[in-house]
């Protein structure tokens, strides 16, 4: 399959998790993220259904921690936990991979932190790829990439322009090279 090509649906599935996240918060933070299984172990779980846990496990942290922000700003804080994923496999190593584009509201989340410090968005994720995994007690390193981050501020000037950039970086996602097509589990899902 050509490396240049691109998956229409799933642009069209990007575009419209994008503009629903819009239409409930003003200012968004949109982290891409990319999630790996361990090299040289077999104490993990990498079943079809770890992209579930591990949506899972993110959405019951980060509702924890806006809960103990809320109480700790004196704010009712609002978030709703909306994605897109997407499965594929390393044409060389023959390893599924995750790509996700996290769509969280900007006036709670507007970064992930540093992830070697343990209270912030990076260690959640972290955290909730590594309980999907199973890897409880001996977490390996590296397995969570931050790839990049953007904001749509929709009363921002040039709030235009960030739009068609983000789509444009989002567009890695719905690359058709590497995309599993042809065996028996989803390449694409999201939140609902």
């Amino acid at each position: 399959m050509s490396k240049g090509t691109h998956n229409l649906y799933y642009q069209k599935r990007i575009e419209q998790a994008i503009n629903k996240s819009l239409s409930e918060f003003k200012r968004l933070s949109i982290f891409r993220i990319d999630l790996r299984s361990p090299y040289g172990r077999i104490d993990y779980k990498d079943d079809h259904k770890v992209n579930t846990r591990f949506f899972e496990s993110l959405k019951r942290r980060i509702m924890v921690d806006v809960k103990n922000k809320s109480h700790l700003w004196g704010r009712n804080l609002r978030v709703n936990v909306d994605y897109v994923w997407v499965r594929e496999v390393g044409p060389i190593n023959q390893k599924t991979h995750y790509h996700v584009a996290l769509l969280l509201n900007k006036d709670v989340y507007y970064s992930t932190g540093h992830y070697h410090e343990g209270n912030n968005l990076a260690a959640l994720i972290i955290n909730a790829w590594d309980s999907a995994l199973g890897l409880f007690n001996n977490p390996q390193k590296g397995l969570v990439q931050f790839s990049s981050c953007h904001y749509l501020e929709q009363e921002k000037i040039g709030f235009e322009q960030a739009y068609i950039n983000t789509m444009h970086a989002l567009s890695y996602l719905a690359k058709d090279y590497s995309k599993p097509y042809h065996d028996r589990f989803r390449c694409f899902g999201g939140s609902q």
